[in-house]
């Protein structure tokens, strides 16, 4: 009992130097180990094997501390010394496993020293396993003791051989590196050059790509980026099988991200390297801190996943070849996918299932060429591929065998749709058109067309009056075809491109509609009590519109034009909502009967253009109903609108229709 409360209080301890290490790492923007270059942990004086965790553990107390060095001593080592522990310091567990007792598997009983095991014969060797005793040792650093004041000379000589350093720039170290990559692509997996910008893992092929050292800002980063592709390519089924490896459970996920983090991080200690968390790791430090503390064995299992890794990794570069288990990983795949399916029906993860509408490379606004892939069933995203696939791309285009530069472009869009996910910090947002939300709400419509000297055009109309029209360049205009959602997007680009004229625009009626507004609440205000007797629920004198409509149209979906936007209720606030991915608000005072509180669900008007189709789509039957009193105003164009924008009006209702007929 007194051995087990020993090792709880070491785990205990353990997780507070490692939840402290994460806070302050999130804190300094993800600068997370070593960053004054000192050597990897180490005892003062002896010579002794230390475990990957424990290593972590005494740097990132180091760094917790803000000791000059990683060097630790025991509280014996001190006495040996004529030295002591200096008043109020607490030290970091040293968890360590002894394996010289084997017990005999049939008796339990019987127990045996490892020198006994040792000389028996291998028949009577299998009859005994190793019986594995964890001790807890509270080590202290350097500088918590009295050793820089008691021995002078010899700890300045210490700290000056192992302490803080300038930034290595050695071409031994270099060296050292390199040979540590080639022992990976020789002993674990294949590892090739890439021109992306960022390492990553393909999990189809089993390799991992590295780009050029001058994609990144400093030669540690390119380091543990590369060594962090390694330790999730160590977590596949065919090898360790962790679970966040294949997994689409974001937890999951979050945790595999850390261990990445912590494997690669101990790698840069052993090179006397600083470290970083990645982003995706510093964004779920709160969740990650709360899992720590709470969720039994997490940090137990996280331990045993980081000593795991880092010992294939060290099997690697001794010479050893790691053995893939091709059968364990088919069946495993085949488990992960069809969990993945079953939690994640909406989006698939895995790229070898993905087939895409649209692929295409066009330039940002920055004039980078960027590749844009719709996924089935997905939306677009965008992302700067490499040098090298921007000519395969155009190359496919020149391809007189069709099928082939179909089957190229496709290739291109799987390969950065996987890294997109693994990813997402990559993603370029190629739609977010800067305009403001004040400048938007200026417009009453937009239009964008084709002139007749086959130019590409924008118009928009503001109080009932057509601007000037503008010319798109053609990625402007080959993003507009792209966007998932036409309708909000140009809006939002002419509100863009007409900025400095809406600027110069002030909103007419401002007043007016907030005067309008007011009375409109307070008509509803008295109709609500008319219909609010005691002792009743509350029925807006909507529902009995709707009540009264849905006799007549049962089987169809009445969408409420109110204002600029349009409102289902009840059962086809359901439908609505699932089929358009909306948000459903219960209104708990207000009612549809006497029993059910009011469902309703709502989008914008500009955006009806992309969501009947897909209502359509659904072999839904759609109804628009519009008060009476408020009929649909449409400002006239000028004639000269008139005639520049029906080609495009025409194009668009063929596009909408074919949609709907899909």
């Amino acid at each position: 009992m007194e051995t087990e409360y020993i090792k709880k209080t070491g785990i205990e301890r353990q997780k507070e130097v490692l939840i402290e290490a994460l806070e302050r790492a999130a804190k300094e923007n993800g600068l997370f180990l070593n960053t004054n270059y000192k050597q990897q942990p180490h005892f003062y004086n002896k010579e002794l094997q230390i475990t990957p965790v424990n290593s972590l553990m005494m740097a990132m107390h180091s760094d917790n501390g803000d000791f000059k060095s990683n060097a630790y001593t025991t509280f014996q080592n001190l006495q040996a010394n004529n030295a002591a522990i200096r008043r109020g310091q607490k030290g970091v567990p040293f968890i360590w496993s002894n394996l010289n007792e084997y017990v005999e598997i049939a008796n339990p009983e019987n127990k045996i020293t490892k020198d006994s095991f040792n000389k028996l014969s291998e028949e009577d060797k299998g009859r005994y396993r190793v019986n594995p005793k964890e001790n807890v040792f509270t080590l202290f650093n350097l500088d918590q003791t009295t050793l820089p004041f008691v021995h002078k000379d010899s700890y300045k000589s210490h700290i000056n051989d192992t302490g803080q350093t300038e930034p290595h720039d050695e071409k031994e170290l270099r060296i050292d590196i390199n040979k540590y990559i080639q022992k990976m692509r020789e002993n674990l997996l294949p590892i090739r050059r890439d021109g992306i910008g960022v390492a990553h893992y393909d999990a189809n092929r089993d390799l991992i790509h590295i780009p050029a050292q001058k994609e990144f800002d400093t030669y540690p980063e390119y380091v543990q980026a590369v060594t962090r592709e390694i330790v999730r390519a160590t977590g596949v089924p065919q090898r360790l099988n962790r679970e966040g490896t294949m997994s689409s459970d974001k937890e999951k996920q979050a945790r595999e991200s850390l261990v990445e983090d912590l494997v690669s991080a101990h790698k840069l200690l052993e090179f006397g390297l600083p470290s970083k968390l990645k982003k995706t790791t510093i964004e779920n430090v709160p969740s990650i801190i709360k899992h720590i503390k709470e969720t039994p064995n997490y940090t137990e299992n996280l331990f045993r996943d980081i000593n795991r890794a880092v010992g294939m990794m060290k099997k690697a570069e001794k010479g050893e070849k790691i053995k893939v288990n091709e059968r364990e990983a088919t069946e495993l795949l085949n488990v992960n996918s069809q969990e993945q399916t079953q939690s994640n029906k909406q989006e698939n993860h895995d790229s070898k299932a993905v087939s895409f509408e649209q692929i295409t490379i066009l330039k940002d606004d920055n004039e980078k060429w960027t590749l844009v892939a719709r996924p089935s069933e997905q939306k677009p995203f965008a992302i700067h591929p490499s040098k090298q696939d921007i000519s395969f791309y155009f190359d496919s285009l020149k391809n007189p065998n069709k099928e082939e530069g179909v089957s190229i472009r496709t290739e291109l869009a799987q390969k950065y749709y996987g890294i997109s996910l693994q990813h997402p910090e990559l993603k370029v947002d190629i739609f977010n058109t800067g305009a403001t939300q004040e400048n938007i709400e200026k417009i009453d419509r937009v239009n964008v067309f084709r002139s007749k000297d086959q130019k590409n055009m924008i118009i928009a109309y503001v109080d009932g009056k057509a601007l000037q029209p503008i010319e798109l360049n053609k990625s402007l205009y080959q993003r507009f075809w792209l966007t998932d959602n036409r309708s909000a997007y140009k809006v939002a680009l002419a509100a863009s491109l007409y900025a400095e004229t809406l600027n110069n625009i002030k909103k007419e009626g401002t007043k007016q509609t907030q005067e309008v507004e007011q009375t409109a609440k307070k008509e509803q205000s008295k109709e609500t009590e008319v219909t609010h007797h005691a002792g009743e629920k509350n029925i807006p004198p909507i529902m009995k519109e709707y009540e009264n409509l849905k006799n007549q149209y049962k089987d169809t979906v009445l969408l409420f034009r109110k204002g600029n936007h349009y409102e289902a209720y009840a059962d086809d606030a359901v439908t609505v909502s699932q089929k358009l991915d909306l948000k459903m608000e219960t209104d708990k005072h207000h009612y549809e009967d006497s029993k059910t509180p009011l469902r309703s669900t709502s989008f914008k008007q500009s955006e009806l253009d992309v969501f009947l189709p897909k209502l359509i789509r659904n072999n839904l039957r759609i109804a628009i109903c519009a008060p009476i009193e408020e009929p649909l105003k449409i400002p006239r164009p000028t004639p000269e609108a008139e005639t520049q924008t029906k080609s495009l009006e025409e194009n668009e209702t063929i596009v909408s229709r074919s949609s709907m007929h899909r």
